[in-house]
């Protein structure tokens, strides 16, 4: 069922960022994740990302979750569809 689906990613799948950050101490651009390609960086290809998340036991960034995600539903008959959304909190100007 749908609910077992969604409860099981959501508590098997992290989000994750790391490839997009650098460190904090050193000044440079050296990423905390080290960076061998530019296969590592976040990506819209879904075969990319299903690789990342299942062969490499790692997490997504929010694009690479959710079009995955949205891939396994469909593979096993869902009718899913992508939908843009956003955090949004109030920001306060100086």
């Amino acid at each position: 069922n749908l609910q077992r689906i969604l409860t099981a990613h959501l508590l098997s799948v992290p989000f994750e960022n790391m490839d997009q950050h650098t460190h904090p101490s050193d000044g440079t651009d050296t990423p905390i994740v080290p960076r061998k390609l530019e296969q590592d960086l976040p990506s819209l290809n879904v075969l990319k990302s299903i690789d990342k998340i299942i062969m490499k036991k790692r997490g997504g960034f929010c694009f690479e979750l959710n079009f995955s995600f949205c891939w396994l539903l469909r593979s096993l008959g869902y009718n899913a569809r992508l939908a843009l959304a956003d955090v949004g909190c109030e920001q306060k100007t100086p």
